[in-house]
């Protein structure tokens, strides 16, 4: 009987075919009986064998628990038989089925099993394959250099085979790996051997893959024209694969690359065909990535409005999808650009609703928020709800035990707290800060703690402290090499000596670039606080202010005479009636009621809308006397005219010659600049790169969007300017010191506003010096790539400007 089973097995073929054609149920119905079939015959090795086959059919179908299930018994069958080659190959797939569940230990422990098989076994081409397979497993599980030194394995056994496909494969895998371990120049190096391989081969479709790798690491290594090149490549493989998906993910790296370059037009033409495919494939979660960085892209150019709209399309897709980390990351971006457009009560709408699903993340997501929460209540003025997050940060940086978060909070929050005239609460948190400078060693930090805590000590009236902490802080400062500690004397008694000290102090935080909030507010800037304080508005005058009910116009009750020639008299903001103040613009004559925003608001803090508005009316008001011919205009709209004819018309209206554009005088220089600005609106940066090859460096105004904050400089750019900025030499520390200390980054670092401490503190603190300057001026000052432009042009470095 057991006979006839076994020659109706062999009929059925189930060794030579584990997959049938037809159905998964087929296959499965097919396994079954073979299954039976075996058990009635009692033929254990092709139940083993059945069981195995089973394995791989569940395996492909997805189902990795039922998969194990059969490869179990498939196993216990092989070592009661004694199969060691069976057992091996066995371990081996069930390691598979393992590392498809994430159980990366469990898949390391059955092919380590299999290798230990195969190399009893001397089965070379066996231990190839699961080197390769514990290569994968351990990089999974973030164990690199573990990983690496398997594919090292596999590499060699499949070259001593000969085997040029598999040794691909391993080149391709081994590039991965040092990708994920931030070595990207031996990454490069294994993919360039890998598509080398590929070409050979003729395999297309994994020269695609690889393009598309070869393209992260460039990107990675700041190298973007060869990253774009190389995504370029991928992307024409695909398209004539007709692989819509591998587009899709080409285009949308194609976008991330362009927008890193700088170049953000391209970078959202890339994103919305990426956006084109994934909505046809219906994948809503790659649809909700891409309207995020399309959201990101279009808030680099300027575009707010369009930023806005696109964020919100990626959180309409995170909410049905339910993934709340996506969710509160929309949140946090949509308020920044709300933000951006001066709107900072929708603003802090988003940040609070980013908050709440923050508060399920970890410390440092909400520190992230809190921070742009802090910054927007206090560009608002509303310096109690500031107070409020500097607290919760607080909090963080204490349970995280950052000293130097924690000092840095505690600074902050002393200085808040002096704005609203609370002096002890200053006082409380000016002497945290300086202890935490003390704990975390950070002496540069000290004399700043010192002359804050002496500056609140002085404004709460209490005259002999403050004398001790600026000396403290002028023999620290001594130390360090600074000047600051020059600017508080005695300040006992001597009322204009302290003025004289106060106006010396102030002149140096202009050069070192610090906060007026970090070096106090009670020195020349508050004079005319002093003097309005000397009078006294009628009390029924105050009481009116109080209840936002009572009659505006009741609260005013002057003569029009009065109004039209106002008096300092005429002044009313504390009680949060910014309305009366309107109402007072209405009717009396500019300039009479002092700014509509809060007097005590760093002029880094103005929201970005007023600043805008501001910085726009002064240029408009510079530029109205210039105007672009009219048919230069027309032919800067029209995409089929060339570069050269666009200047050659320009030259003619205006009448210039080769040697006004090789010499521009600065008539010149404005109308040029003029061009450029209205190329780069109409999207014509080929009429821009034209005039610079014709025209002196640092004439034509930066390629970049002038109104970009230099923190969004693109990387390589960035880079570049830096670079030379810090000049060649810094492989060697000490080389760099003789190089660098008087070269062009601190001319740079002199002109944007940063004093000699303030330089020295850079220069000994950070690598590259000119890299921090830039990052310094961005948090203090805000300034755009065309106010960088012109520093670098009035210190007299126009082939850097041009790297803008």
């Amino acid at each position: 009987m057991k006979k006839i089973f076994k020659n109706i097995a062999k009929k059925l073929g189930y060794r030579e075919a584990p997959f049938p054609p037809g159905s998964f149920q087929e296959a499965l119905d097919n396994h079954e009986k073979q299954l039976n079939i075996a058990k009635e015959a009692g033929d254990r090795a092709r139940e083993g064998d059945v069981n195995f086959n089973l394995g791989n059919a569940y395996k492909s179908r997805g189902d990795f628990r039922k998969a194990i299930e059969c490869y179990e018994k498939s196993l216990t069958i092989s070592r009661q038989a004694g199969d060691r080659a069976r057992e091996g190959n066995v371990y081996c797939n069930l390691g598979n089925a393992h590392k498809s569940l994430g159980d990366f230990p469990k898949a390391i422990d059955c092919y380590e099993k299999s290798l230990n098989i195969a190399r009893d076994a001397g089965d070379r081409a066996r231990e190839g394959d699961v080197n390769f397979n514990l290569g994968v497993a351990y990089e999974s599980h973030g164990k690199l250099p573990k990983a690496i030194e398997c594919y090292r394995k596999s590499l060699n056994i499949y070259r001593q085979a000969g085997d040029r496909a598999r040794e691909g494969d391993v080149y391709f895998n081994i590039g991965n790996a040092y990708k994920s371990h931030g070595d990207f120049a031996k990454a490069i190096d294994c993919y360039e051997k890998s598509l080398n391989m590929s070409r050979q081969a003729g395999d297309r479709a994994r020269e695609g893959n690889v393009y598309c790798n070869l393209g992260n690491a460039h990107k990675s290594l700041g190298d973007f024209p060869k990253a774009i090149d190389c995504y370029e490549k991928s992307l024409n493989i695909a398209r004539d694969a007709g692989d819509r998906a591998r587009e899709g993910d080409v285009n949308f790296n194609l976008g991330i690359a362009y927008k890193s370059h700088g170049d953000f037009p391209k970078a959202i033409e890339c994103y919305e065909k990426s956006l084109n495919i994934y909505r046809q494939a219906g994948d809503r979660a790659r649809e909700g990535n891409v309207y995020f960085n399309l959201g990101n892209a279009y808030k680099s150019h300027g575009d707010f409005a369009k930023a806005i709209e696109c964020y919100e399309e990626s959180l309409n897709i995170a909410r049905n999808a339910g993934d709340r980390a996506r969710e509160g990351n929309v949140y946090c971006n949509l308020g920044n650009a709300h933000k951006s457009l001066g709107d900072f009560p929708k603003a802090i709408e988003c940040y609070e609703k980013s908050l709440n699903i923050s508060r399920q993340g970890d410390d440092r997501t909400r520190e992230d928020v809190y921070f742009n929460l802090r910054n927007a209540y206090k560009s608002l003025g509303d310096f109690p709800k500031a107070i409020e997050f500097y607290e919760k940060s607080l909090n963080i940086a204490r349970d995280a035990g950052d000293r130097a978060r924690e000092g840095y909070v505690n600074f902050n929050l002393g200085s808040a707290y002096e704005s609203r005239g609370e002096f002890p609460k200053a006082i409380e948190s000016d002497r945290k800060s300086l202890n935490n400078a003390r704990e975390a060693g950070e002496r540069a930090k000290q004399p700043k703690a010192f002359f804050n805590l002496g500056h609140s000590y002085y404004s709460n009236g209490d005259f002999p402290k403050p004398i001790k902490f600026p000396e403290k802080s002028l023999n620290i400062a001594r130390e360090a090499g600074s000047r600051s500690g020059k600017s508080w004397p005695s300040a006992q008694g001597d009322v204009s000596k302290a003025a004289e000290y106060q106006e010396g102090h102030l002149k140096i935080v202009k050069e070192v670039g610090w906060h007026t909030e970090e070096a106090g507010e009670g020195g020349p800037y508050n004079i005319h606080e002093s003097e309005h304080k000397s009078l006294a508005l009628p009390g029924n005058i105050v009481e009116s202010l109080a209840p936002p009910s009572y009659d505006r116009k009741e609260t005013l009750r002057m003569d029009q005479t009065d109004l039209e020639q106002p008096t300092p008299e005429t002044t009313a903001k504390d009680s949060n009636q910014s309305y009366v103040v309107k109402l007072l613009r209405d009717i009396t004559l500019a300039e009479a009621t002092g700014p509509l925003l809060p007097g005590k608001l760093d002029i880094c803090d103005i929201p970005v809308k007023k600043t805008r508005e501001l910085t726009t009316n002064l240029t408009e008001n510079e530029d109205k006397s210039l105007a672009l011919p009219g048919n230069v205009v027309e032919s800067l709209l029209s995409p089929s005219c060339d570069p050269k004819e666009i200047v050659l018309k320009l030259k003619e209206n205006l009448h210039l010659d080769q040697a006004d554009l090789e010499k521009p005088s600065a008539e010149t220089t404005r109308m040029i600049r003029c061009l450029v600005a209205t190329a780069k609106d109409s999207n014509r940066i080929d009429v821009v790169k034209h005039l610079r090859e014709i025209m002196p460096a640092g004439t034509t105004g930066p390629l970049l969007p002038g109104k970009l904050d230099i923190c969004d400089i693109p990387v390589k750019n960035r880079r570049d300017l830096t670079i030379d900025l810090a000049g060649s030499s810094l492989n060697s520390k000490k080389h760099f010191v003789s190089v660098t200390v008087g070269g062009r980054w601190k001319v740079v670092a002199d002109r944007l506003g940063l004093g000699g401490s303030e330089i020295q503190l850079l220069y000994e603190r950070y690598p590259i010096p000119s890299e921090a300057t830039l990052d310094s001026v961005a948090h203090l000052y805000g300034m755009n790539v065309d106010g960088l432009y012109d520093v670098l042009i009035e210190c007299g470095m126009p082939v850097l400007a041009d790297i803008l």
